[in-house]
């Protein structure tokens, strides 16, 4: 009953920005004797499978069976807040979704406690256009395309660690770009869609499907291009059909394995690594003391810089001592998120600069 009382307490307003450390939605259905009843055991149940989504969105797959396993009372005492939506009621029975917050210290503290890695870098969000090749079409918004159904049931929110958005072949998306354009990497229909959505980064997953006659085994291939301000990229994947799989299920696994690995190959890159604390030495261009304020405050809630110490301040630039979990090639990564953009001159001097332009 503690743990209930705790949680009655923190039906606030959680953030309503996307936030690595809430969970949303989390479905509950209880039935107990009474409504209230079925409501307690709900909310407890509700907080327990959030906790569970959050650690496993932190941490990488291999690090998911020594995940720590909590009773109640402790993954209130982790709770920050609870929002409720869709509420429903009779007389023995609860729905709901809810929306969990967890403090962000107790949960570093928990996790650093049991030795176990994990990143709290959100990356920026990637466009991905499903192109199929079938029957000698090649389709991005014409239907049927299997792939991009599949694409869209995998798409995550704003609060995966890698945002994925697909389209949803809207007249605007057909008017700004084609599958031909799509797979030819045509650089102004790929940057028109990329701005309608908000996004540098855009995936083009193209599929095709084969069978082996002698085998009778089905075979996507499956090309990545991904452009970007770092410049084009590829990578060919094949994948084979398992004993019984029909084409579709083959289709959303893969589209589920591709989209599973965007992430673990993001948390890698920026996995923070409490047992390599570093400092480095680095200069901040500066327009004014404007620029000052906006990038110590993108460094400060980074999640890899553990201190910003601030050596001296002129009107065209700063010096500071960045102290850094990990180590500079993820540093790297992690401030690019931000905006930021870290390098290395001629000379062995690190700089530290804003790359938004603004």
């Amino acid at each position: 009953m503690a743990a209930l009382a705790s949680s009655l307490a923190l039906l606030l307003a959680v953030p309503a920005a996307a936030d690595m450390f809430t969970v949303a939605p989390v479905a509950v259905d209880e039935t107990a004797e009474t409504a209230a009843a079925a409501r307690d055991i709900a909310l407890t149940k509700g907080q327990q499978r959030a906790l569970r989504r959050l650690l496993k969105r932190l941490t990488l797959k291999v690090d998911h069976g020594r995940l720590p396993s909590l009773d109640a009372g402790a993954v209130a005492e982790l709770v920050s807040g609870i929002g409720i939506d869709e509420e429903k009621t009779s007389a023995t029975r609860y729905i709901a979704s809810l929306s969990v917050a967890f403090k962000k210290d107790e949960m570093r503290r928990l996790l650093r406690g049991h030795g176990i890695p994990f990143s709290e870098a959100r990356s920026k969000p990637i466009l991905v256009l499903p192109v199929l090749r079938a029957a000698g079409a090649v389709r991005l918004w014409q239907r049927p395309n299997p792939w991009h159904e599949a694409w869209s049931d995998v798409r995550t929110g704003a609060d995966a660690p890698v945002p994925l958005i697909v389209p949803a072949g809207e007249l605007a998306d057909i008017a700004a770009l084609g599958a031909e354009q799509a797979l030819a990497g045509d650089v102004r229909p790929l940057a028109a869609i990329a701005g309608r959505y908000g996004v540098a980064d855009v995936l083009v997953a193209f599929a095709e499907i084969d069978v082996d006659l002698a085998t009778r085994v089905r075979r996507l291939q499956v090309s990545l291009q991904r452009h970007g301000p770092t410049g084009p990229s590829a990578v060919v994947e094949s994948f084979s059909s398992m004993e019984g799989e029909s084409e579709a299920a083959l289709i959303e696994r893969v589209a589920a394995a591709i989209a599973g690995g965007i992430q673990e190959r993001w948390k890698a890159e920026t996995l923070i690594r409490f047992d390599r604390e570093r400092s480095l030495s680095a200069v901040v261009p500066l327009r004014g003391l404007r620029d000052w304020l906006v990038v110590r405050e993108r460094l400060r809630g980074n999640s890899l810089v553990r201190g910003v110490e601030l050596t001296a301040l002129s009107v065209e630039s700063a010096r500071i001592v960045l102290h850094y979990w990990g180590d500079v090639a993820r540093l790297t990564v992690a401030l690019a998120q931000s905006d930021l953009r870290l390098v290395e001159d001629a000379a062995g001097f690190w700089n530290v600069a804003r790359s938004d332009g603004s």
